[in-house]
């Protein structure tokens, strides 16, 4: 791939270099980032289970070709992200007793090179919280 041409990728290739993208940058922000393992919610998109500062965090990775260097990752969530994230997030606090919040992160991603791509962090697009009475 070279600036001047469009990078092309298999799609499956695509997610995966987009969720090793997110894994690095979360890990270089402090998270504690595992790919999901055993746990899973059926999610459409791929799905990193993170900690930061003590809590869980699940983050829906989207990535993409973009057609060039000013390429800005697009980051709409629908009625229906959210209601995927709510489900998520009460899934994942519903498998590990020990979690009182949960919250999800997204993250976007447009790959616009060999070496060169564009990322937008929604940080807490859903939470949920247990509340003691």
């Amino acid at each position: 791939m070279t600036e001047e041409s469009q990078p092309t990728m298999p799609e499956e290739e695509i997610k995966e270099f987009g969720l090793s993208l997110a894994e690095g940058y979360l890990e270089h922000r402090g998270y504690q980032v595992s790919r999901c393992g055993s746990w899973s919610c059926d999610c459409e998109e791929p799905l990193l289970v993170a900690e930061d500062n003590g809590q869980a965090v699940l983050v829906s990775i989207r990535a993409c070709l973009g057609p060039d260097a000013a390429a800005i990752p697009q980051l709409e969530l629908a009625p229906e992200d959210f209601a995927a994230m709510r489900r998520a997030c009460l899934l994942y606090a519903a498998d590990h007793e020990d979690v009182s919040s949960v919250r999800h992160d997204a993250i976007s991603i447009a790959i616009v090179g060999e070496r060169h791509a564009r990322l937008r962090h929604l940080v807490g697009a859903w939470t949920w919280e247990e509340v003691e009475d």
